[in-house]
């Protein structure tokens, strides 16, 4: 440490660390190692989780934190076992009867549909609602048309079809005194037009 007087009138403008020799001084030995005591350290208690007041002194029931769900080709034998160990209710058995009504209802549809034949175009023509069998007095006559095996014109066949058997409705309405409305009555013009198109379509 080095001391300097300055007069009164003087000022210091720096001050500055006075250099030494390297290796003057011995550069410190820090260490890491613990100071020995005879004191035991206290035991640290694991705090118990938080539980309401209400499931205080119960048992703490098992929870999960992930719910793995089944594989979809699982879920029906493990649904269908349930089902079986468990009676059903009034509404279950309603709902159960309805499930099987509307699947079965779907298996005929689509039987009906692998059954309906697939005709070349040229053997595709439209029957007139005179040639079609009968098999009711008081049921619409309908219009019998093959389907072509093309989806974009069975696509068409099929709307035009659904429009005639409008048609046909309308006419047996108005043939039964029902008073028809304006926008009934132009359809009725379109028929020819819609039969020829459809005439068109299956003979292209």
């Amino acid at each position: 440490m080095k001391q300097a007087s300055l007069s009164s009138n003087a000022e210091l403008w720096q001050v500055m660390w006075s250099p030494v020799p390297k290796g003057t001084f011995s550069a410190p030995t820090i260490s890491y190692t613990a100071v020995p005591t005879n004191e035991k350290a206290p035991a640290v208690n694991a705090a118990p989780a938080y539980r309401p007041p209400g499931a205080r002194g119960s048992k703490a029931p098992v929870t999960k934190v992930h719910e793995y769900e089944l594989p979809s080709n699982q879920k029906k034998a493990a649904s269908e076992t349930e089902t079986n160990s468990a009676p059903l209710s009034k509404n279950q058995k309603r709902k159960r009867a309805k499930a099987a009504a509307i699947a079965k209802a779907a298996e005929n549809t689509t039987g009906d549909a692998k059954q309906a034949p697939v005709t070349s175009p040229q053997q595709a023509p439209v029957t007139s609602p005179q040639q079609a069998p009968a098999t009711g007095s008081q049921q619409t006559p309908l219009y019998v048309v093959d389907l072509t095996g093309d989806p974009e014109k069975d696509k068409r066949i099929k709307n035009l079809t659904k429009k005639l058997q409008q048609i046909m409705k309308l006419k047996g309405d108005l043939a039964a005194g029902v008073k028809l409305q304006f926008n009934q009555l132009e359809k009725l013009k379109k028929e020819e037009e819609i039969v020829d198109e459809l005439n068109n379509i299956s003979l292209s």
